[in-house]
């Protein structure tokens, strides 16, 4: 049996309760997802700004989960709940479990950013198993932040399996290609760290083939660029 997402739980379960309730569609809507653009923009060092934006934004409060998530990711986590409780507040209809976990995701990409590997995989264990590429990415980087190097390889494999799964529709539908490259980066690193030299230099390649440019804004381009030119001498 195919998993279910947390998109197709609601539509499947949630939502014929709301209907057989006589709610109509003018008083439903689906989450207006931020969750690509706010982690790129911290991956790119521009939390701060996003963070500014997105406070700006007046989007019926969709808006306030991006923030919650951007105030995680900056250390004010007091702010961050405030942002979820006000989120609750006009979104009655979603579950706070589905909330809860929002926070979850949250908590582990900040421990991942500071280099706190052992509350990462902790706070991930607390997220259903949805098979969603970015929290196996976030397992991933936990273990290796950990040095726990076959537990990273195995879930930075499956990231990349999950992003070339072209027969998973709900795949297709929350790809975030950005973690199937990044996947590549780390594998080297955890090659050139376990003294796999030709298979690091494949990942560090793997990965600079979708940068050709010298101008590309992630500092892991340089970064492998510099690796393998260490490995290739």
């Amino acid at each position: 049996m195919s998993q279910l997402t947390e998109a197709d739980t609601c539509r499947v379960y949630v939502l014929p309760k709301l209907y057989s309730a006589g709610w109509t569609d003018d008083q439903i809507s689906e989450q207006k997802s931020f969750t690509d653009g706010r982690i790129v923009s911290v991956m790119l060092g521009k939390g701060s700004s996003a963070l500014s934006f997105a406070q700006q934004q007046k989007l019926d409060d969709e808006q306030l989960q991006t923030v919650a998530f951007l105030e995680t990711m900056a250390g004010n986590s007091s702010a961050a709940q405030q942002s979820l409780q006000r989120f609750a507040a006009s979104h009655p209809w979603v579950a706070p479990r589905a909330i809860e976990i929002e926070q979850a995701y949250a908590d582990v990409s900040a421990a991942v950013e500071r280099g706190d590997g052992q509350t990462a995989l902790s706070r991930a264990a607390s997220i259903p198993d949805f098979q969603e590429p970015y929290l196996q990415f976030l397992k991933a980087r936990g273990h290796l932040l950990i040095n726990d190097y076959s537990a990273a390889e195995a879930e930075f494999r499956t990231v990349l399996r999950l992003e070339h799964d072209l027969e998973n529709y709900n795949v297709l539908t929350e790809r975030f290609p950005v973690v199937g490259m990044l996947s590549h980066y780390y594998l080297g690193q955890l090659y050139e760290r376990t003294g796999k030299r030709d298979q690091a230099i494949n990942e560090y390649q793997e990965f600079l083939c979708y940068f050709p440019s010298s101008q590309a804004p992630l500092s892991q381009v340089g970064e492998a660029r510099t690796a393998l030119k260490r490995l290739m001498q």
